[in-house]
């Protein structure tokens, strides 16, 4: 089993054959924000909430900006990573959604 230690094999369904061909985990794994890039949203996002006389973003916001630089919906971890560099700049994120107590 350690060969196989960070290696999914998988044949065919049905195939009889054995488990040959072979994907890096790695690759199944969602895309995360770099830091330059939490960095770059929070800039955008500042200078447009500052030039519509804002001090406050709405979550869906952060959220389609998020979207449109992964192509992937974001996962709360980045939403959060975001959402506090907003903050620390000093424009707070309206939350939209019930968050669990």
């Amino acid at each position: 089993m350690g060969r196989y230690r960070g290696i999914l094999r998988f044949a065919l369904p049905g195939s009889g054959a054995r488990p040959t061909t072979a994907v890096p985990l790695i690759a199944l794994l969602g895309r995360r924000l770099s830091d330059q890039e939490v960095t770059d949203l929070e800039e955008t996002l500042a200078e447009r909430a500052r030039a519509r006389g804002c001090d406050s973003l709405a979550e869906i916001d952060l959220v389609i900006a998020i979207t449109l630089l992964t192509d992937e919906l974001p996962t709360t971890r980045d939403i959060d990573r975001v959402r506090d560099a907003v903050g620390r700049r000093g424009l707070t994120v309206q939350r939209r959604v019930p968050q669990p107590t």
